[in-house]
């Protein structure tokens, strides 16, 4: 598979991938050459057990090449909610500031507004958006670790992206804790509670980062499988996550 790191877009990779016949693509390239280093250093073994070795390993490069393409496109779409949701709320905490600083004015306080309830909900948009961006970027780091020796995974467009969605949730926090302590916010939670404990968000999302791995594995595991022409095998991931008892398998 061309590196992920020599182009800056899926984008680009998929229109290098257009430019070549399907024979070229690296796809096949590899597992082709997968094939033929396996039976060069199985030869004069049963040709059963050859065959069983390279099915494997054909599969195994038909599993990791979806996966990486699975978990860019992924990447791609939520980095886009992302920045929509970081967007809502900032707009949601710039109104509050305005809105807090009417009584300090002179101003009658604005009667339908219930600023700590209204704090509270942007505190808490703000740190859902955070853990769901953790999430990702701790199942990310997960399956770079097991199964890519830790060699980078996303194209560095997308990688870019997901770091820029990161830094301006993590900014909303911080501004939030900064305004809380400067008095410019009454009511709600106090700064120090809130306490930007973004090592702790990071450890606390862990188990949901390793589920969404597993899931991000098996799913592309079962393409794997069908792409191979093993259909009934490839059935047990989807069943698994659908709900249908199919028992645990690794």
């Amino acid at each position: 598979m061309v590196a992920i790191a020599s182009l800056g877009s899926e984008e680009a990779y998929f229109e290098w991938l257009g430019e070549r016949s399907i024979q070229a693509l690296p796809r096949i390239k590899l597992a082709e050459a997968v094939a033929e280093a396996a039976r060069k250093r199985m030869r004069g073994e049963p040709k059963e057990a050859v065959e069983n070795v390279v099915r494997r390993a054909v599969r195994d490069v038909y599993f990791l090449s979806r996966l990486v393409i699975d978990i860019n496109t992924l990447v791609s779409e939520r980095t886009t909610v992302f920045d929509g949701q970081a967007a809502l709320c900032a707009r949601g905490l710039q109104l509050l500031v305005v809105a807090a600083a009417v009584p300090r004015r002179g101003q009658t306080a604005l009667p339908w507004l219930d600023l700590p309830f209204q704090l509270q909900e942007v505190r808490d948009d703000a740190i859902a958006l955070l853990s769901d961006i953790y999430t990702l970027e701790g199942a990310i780091g997960l399956i770079r670790r097991r199964l890519f020796d830790d060699h980078p995974i996303l194209f560095p467009g997308r990688a870019k992206r997901l770091a820029d969605s990161r830094e301006k949730a993590e900014s909303l926090v911080a501004k939030y804790a900064s305004l809380r302590a400067s008095g410019s916010l009454d009511g709600g939670e106090d700064s120090t509670e809130l306490g930007l404990a973004l090592d702790a968000l990071r450890q606390a999302v862990q188990p949901v980062a390793a589920a969404t791995a597993r899931h991000w594995r098996d799913l592309a595991k079962a393409d794997a499988l069908w792409d191979t022409g093993q259909r009934e095998a490839a059935a047990w991931p989807w069943k698994a996550h659908a709900g249908i008892g199919t028992g645990d398998r690794n």
